[in-house]
């Protein structure tokens, strides 16, 4: 994979030519704060910008992934109100006790832990050890 962000724009197979023109479209053969405002300028304007892997625009590819974004969300938070609610009112109750305590501690481990992390974990679990999802 090149290092250049304008012969990665190109493609696998980038001309000298076609390199500079995307130089000059990227706006890479300015200096740092001139791309820096044209960056912000977009920005105000809702311009994502348009992505090197795909060569849509960054928005749209946002909008394509967004249903499935939501539909994790959703049923993240529902799973977190059947489990956590119950398991907060029981902990309430019964204090110091090993349901407690557990419960206490994947909390705190949930919290402390990076995301990207903890869903590394809970793939390799889920997965791999218990084979409860397909992979």
């Amino acid at each position: 994979m090149p290092s250049d962000p304008a012969a990665l724009w190109v493609g696998p197979h980038p001309t000298h030519s076609s390199i500079e023109a995307a130089r000059e479209r990227l706006h890479l053969n300015e200096p740092l704060y001139t791309r820096f405002f044209y960056f912000v300028r977009d920005l105000v304007r809702g311009d994502l910008g348009v992505s090197i892997r795909t060569h849509n625009p960054v928005s749209e590819d946002i909008f394509k992934a967004f249903g499935a974004t939501f539909e994790l969300i959703v049923f993240a938070e529902i799973l977190a109100v059947i489990v956590g609610i119950p398991l907060g009112v029981y902990s309430a109750v019964k204090k110091d006790s090993f349901i407690d305590n557990a419960s206490r501690v994947l909390a705190v481990a949930g919290v402390s832990l990076p995301g990207f992390w903890m869903g590394m974990i809970l793939q390799l679990v889920f997965f791999r050890y218990l084979g409860l999802l397909p992979l």
